[in-house]
């Protein structure tokens, strides 16, 4: 029994650590930097999410509107984008999808409460 919680907990921790460096790509402290130097903070969650809390700098494009509105948030496909969401999960998407479009900045925060701790040093 005290084997199989071990294993369990193990299990946990390894996802935690493989979703963290797998799903966020950026230490604070640069993403902090890009947000300094202009960086367009997109909140990919659904407009009933990004109603109820969102980070005051985000513009809210939920994942499913991501590919069709973007254009009009940047236009510059130049730009540094940071993404969020509320799990890091829809904001590692939301990447993919923009890079596939030529937005090599793009990169995820990950989670909403990352992103807000993150923010609140700039």
């Amino acid at each position: 029994m005290l084997e199989t919680a071990i294993l369990y907990i193990a299990v946990l921790v390894v996802l935690f650590l493989l979703k963290s460096l797998i799903l966020n790509d950026l230490t604070t402290d640069r993403a902090r930097k890009m947000l300094q130097e202009g960086a367009t903070l997109i909140d990919v969650r659904t407009e009933r999410e990004y109603s109820s809390s969102h980070l005051e700098r985000a513009v809210n494009i939920p994942l499913s509107d991501l590919e069709d509105k973007i254009n009009v948030t940047a236009p510059d496909r130049g730009k540094v984008i940071l993404l969020y969401c509320r799990s890091g999960i829809r904001s590692f998407i939301g990447k993919k999808v923009l890079q596939k479009m030529g937005y090599n900045h793009a990169y995820n925060l990950g989670s909403f409460g990352r992103a807000r701790r993150i923010l609140k040093k700039v």
